[in-house]
């Protein structure tokens, strides 16, 4: 489908069913990204919203959609305009979006070679 108004709608009415039916399970982000829109609403913040809606909206539960809200929260995050109470709202969802750090692999133990005495 090309790129455009029509699939945005498309993805949007996607999303929006796959979340209605329960088919699309929710993020651990959900409830901080849902008390962010909420107060940016409740703000009339029409910047913020106009980043964040697209990227929460058309939300399929993929990995590039979860990188995808990860950067429009950044972006709203470094920005600075927001009151902190949002601020921390949005921290929490940063925090349940992002990746757990990977551990590092424990160095493999070599034997040691060499002759004994």
């Amino acid at each position: 489908m090309t790129a455009g108004p029509y699939a945005d709608w498309t993805r949007n009415a996607v999303a929006e069913g796959l979340r209605a039916t329960g088919a699309l399970p929710e993020r651990d982000a959900e409830g901080p990204l849902r008390r962010l829109l909420a107060a940016l609403c409740a703000r009339a913040d029409l910047v913020t919203l106009g980043l964040l809606l697209p990227s929460w909206l058309g939300d399929l539960g993929t990995e590039e959609d979860r990188t995808r809200l990860l950067t429009v929260l950044n972006m709203s995050h470094a920005s600075r305009r927001l009151p902190a109470e949002d601020l921390r709202t949005l921290r929490d969802a940063l925090a349940a979006l992002s990746p757990a750090p990977q551990q590092e692999p424990a160095p493999a133990t070599v034997p040691a070679t060499g002759s004994a005495p």
